[in-house]
């Protein structure tokens, strides 16, 4: 992910061992930005904070726009 991740990317990320991973292993470049709960109780946070990041690219903000979102997320990601 790390290798093929755009440097602008804004990612995603829900809670458990995949999120530890992530972590652990890639390596953040550019102006890639992260979005995280913050609680390791918060399971199904990635795939909706994915969506939100992805609704903020369609506004003109030059922060955001036009940015691609990406969601790492584990098997309770639809929970």
């Amino acid at each position: 992910m790390t290798r093929i991740c755009q440097d602008d990317a804004i990612i995603a990320t829900d809670v458990g061992n995949n999120t530890y991973s992530f972590g652990r292993y890639f390596e953040s470049s550019g102006r890639q930005s992260g979005l995280m709960s913050g609680y390791l109780g918060s399971i199904g946070f990635g795939y909706p904070a994915a969506m939100g990041a992805w609704a903020a690219t369609r506004e003109d903000d030059p922060r955001f726009h036009d940015r691609p979102v990406w969601v790492v997320s584990g098997d309770g990601g639809f929970g």
